[in-house]
């Protein structure tokens, strides 16, 4: 969690603190209801990565014909 998002849920828990009338003792589940309202007012904005694309499909290769050395030619014999 970057401090941006810290510091937002952070004072929206002291807010819902206050909303509570300022009693003391609940710190943990005013900062997981703030947790929770802010990451669901982010989630939008966090886009996932976009998916791979699939490998384009194997082109079929030609069957290869094989090379035949060549003689050297002979020489005619006079």
């Amino acid at each position: 969690m970057n401090e941006a998002t810290r510091k937002k849920i952070e004072q929206r828990a002291y807010e819902i603190y206050l909303k509570r009338g300022s009693t003391p003792g609940n710190a943990k589940s005013d900062w997981d209801q703030a947790e929770k309202e802010i990451m669901a007012e982010l989630k939008p904005v966090i886009k996932e990565a976009p998916a791979a694309k699939p490998a384009p499909a194997p082109v079929a290769a030609k069957p290869v014909q094989p090379v035949q050395a060549k003689r050297p030619q002979q020489q005619k014999r006079k």
